[in-house]
């Protein structure tokens, strides 16, 4: 998890912490901005630590660009599950699918800047006491987004329904009046897994990785045998592989959501589509290797070349040895 100026903090779904990537500090070394996977229909919940032994916090937080809560605390770790507008309610924060529209006269959201992305703004307070808490105008965040101000991250957050979670409010002032400002800040990009291997900003996964380098050195090891049994048996390998490396990498990519209705579980399938970038460059340079092969023609002793392909001989054959049928004797030497 991302720490910096005595304060971690990191984004969680259920009892798992989200892996961060590509963690940076800016010049100023105040902001600390990481990329994190999102998975559609999975709520999530923001947490930080304060490790100052005798100086409290206020930790602001914004989702897509807005404020969603504020939190007074002093030492040790602080929770967000969730948007407040009242003191008795709070909402859960979702990772959604973007819903677009080409409606102009549609009611739309315009997203900001800072669309796709969870922001932590920590400063250093002295806690007061306790205050009245300040209702605030709740959110809609679920209007569509004209496909003119389509983000790419593909992802959005929405809130999930209201529970009761009854709470107050603390009043407080600045540690520091001359410096007010943030203390730190932590931003976290969330993207799909899929977007993050695509830029490169989170590897593949060792095994899928394992297969790729395989696949290359077969394709390699082609252009370097010339009999044409053994030839077959790497292009079939390599055939093989790529077809299962596919495979298993849509599977990586096939979540499964469950849908509460009336007791009754609905199995709902999201595929989400795939950049195969780096495998496409691969399928396509032993696509190129197998093509140069084809055109190859092997020499032989009786006269002009004929095609590598056509370079296996088959004999019909019945050996009279108690009348066994032995089938196709294949008379060519490996």
């Amino acid at each position: 998890m991302p720490s910096h100026r005595n304060f971690d903090c990191w984004v969680q779904c259920g009892d798992q912490p989200l892996e961060e990537f590509a963690v940076k500090v800016d010049r100023n070394d105040v902001v600390v901005t990481c990329w994190i996977p999102s998975e559609t229909g999975r709520a999530f919940t923001i947490h930080w630590r304060n490790t100052f032994p005798i100086i409290d916090s206020k930790g602001d937080v914004y989702v897509d660009g807005m404020l969603m809560r504020s939190c007074n605390t002093g030492e040790g770790i602080r929770t967000c599950d969730g948007a407040r507008f009242d003191s008795a309610t709070i909402m859960p924060f979702i990772f959604s699918p973007i819903a677009v529209t080409d409606d102009d006269s549609a009611l739309t959201f315009i997203p900001s800047d800072d669309f796709g992305s969870i922001k932590i703004e920590l400063r250093l307070i002295v806690i007061e006491g306790s205050t009245p808490y300040i209702t605030r105008e709740r959110l809609h965040l679920d209007a569509p987004i004209h496909e003119k101000e389509k983000k790419v991250c593909g992802h959005r957050v929405l809130l999930g329904e209201g529970k009761q979670c009854p709470t107050y409010a603390l009043r407080s002032r600045p540690w520091d009046p001359c410096n007010p400002g943030p203390y730190v800040t932590f931003r976290f990009l969330y993207r799909s897994r899929d977007y993050l291997i695509a830029q490169g900003i989170m590897p593949m996964p060792s095994y899928l990785g394992c297969r790729l380098r395989r696949a290359r050195s077969r394709s390699e090891d082609l252009a370097n045998v010339p009999n044409s049994k053994k030839r077959a048996r790497i292009e079939s390998a390599v055939k093989l592989d790529t077809e299962s490396t596919n495979e298993l990498i849509r599977e990586q990519t096939m979540g499964i959501e469950y849908e509460h209705h009336e007791d009754n579980f609905q199995r709902q399938v999201v595929i989400e589509s795939l950049s195969e970038r780096e495998l496409e460059e691969e399928i396509l340079a032993r696509q190129e290797a197998l093509r140069r092969l084809r055109q190859r023609r092997v020499p032989t002793n009786d006269g002009p070349s004929h095609d590598a392909t056509q370079f296996v001989k088959e004999e019909n054959a019945s050996v009279g040895m108690n009348k066994t049928i032995l089938g196709h004797i294949d008379l060519t030497s490996d």
